[in-house]
């Protein structure tokens, strides 16, 4: 499964963290762009790219202006999104409330590790 990680720098640590779970599927986010790197480009082949878009949700992602192009783009694609509340706490926006979340506010619990899992191969 390719998947594409959407998330704000602010909270990369656990967002790695997330990814290294994940090692049984193709994981991107952008950890692999470099310095001179039309960035933007990059990013819409990997959401064109990706099978399942991955939003970790947190209070800087949920108001990043990229996440939200991010998610934007992907909707406009149609790929199936998976939020993933990654702090607790936060007000999910209207556009995603709908959605059923992996809740890792409170770390990577078994259980909801298993969840995501789970969405991801559905």
């Amino acid at each position: 499964m390719r998947i594409y990680l959407s998330y704000a720098r602010a909270d990369k640590p656990f967002v790695i963290e997330i990814a290294d779970r994940m090692d049984v599927h193709e994981v991107w986010y952008d950890h692999r762009l470099y310095t001179g790197q039309i960035w933007w480009g990059d990013i819409l082949k990997r959401l064109d790219w990706c099978e399942k878009f991955m939003f970790c949700l947190s209070e800087a992602s949920i108001n990043s202006d990229y996440c939200l192009k991010e998610w934007a783009v992907a909707q406009r694609l149609g790929k199936p999104t998976v939020p993933v509340l990654i702090a607790p706490n936060i007000t999910i926006p209207d556009s995603l409330k709908y959605l059923e979340y992996i809740d890792f506010s409170q770390g990577m619990s078994v259980k909801e590790l298993k969840r995501l899992l789970y969405a991801l191969n559905e």
